[in-house]
């Protein structure tokens, strides 16, 4: 499994106003998560595929001194809303380069919607909403 991890300083960029260097991809992550052990080896294959265009991050809830940190790192990063407004573990926030949250990816989603979204994200298009898989 890759590392999840800042991977090319963007913390730095997080000066107010200024955009972010790269979009984000943040995993909302638990050792106990059921849902974050189904994503993570869909996910990462395609890390190296967008690495270049987009930053992968973890904000760990696992416990209290993860999740004291995870929250630091939002607000470093200008996200700290996005990051109280989560409520769960298990989802992949899809945040552009003016720190909005564009969307987001869940263990439910297709392989197609999973690309079809980090293309979006890293171009600075739209990214098609995530529809849950129907099958079982």
């Amino acid at each position: 499994m890759l590392a999840w991890c800042l991977l090319s300083g963007g913390w730095a960029q997080a000066q107010k106003g200024e955009p972010l260097s790269k979009p984000y991809a943040i995993l909302v992550y638990a050792d106990w998560c059921y849902n974050c052990k189904q994503i993570i080896p869909r996910l990462d294959p395609l890390i190296p595929k967008y690495a270049d265009r987009i930053e992968f991050e973890r904000f760990d809830m696992t416990n209290d001194e993860r999740k004291v940190h995870s929250r630091q790192r939002a607000q470093d990063l200008g996200v700290g809303p996005i990051y109280f407004a989560n409520k769960g573990t298990g989802v992949l926030l899809l945040i552009n380069r003016q720190r909005e949250k564009v969307g987001e990816l869940r263990s439910t989603s297709s392989d197609e919607q999973m690309v079809a979204a980090l293309d979006a994200l890293a171009a600075g298009k739209p990214v098609p909403a995530a529809v849950p898989d129907t099958a079982p």
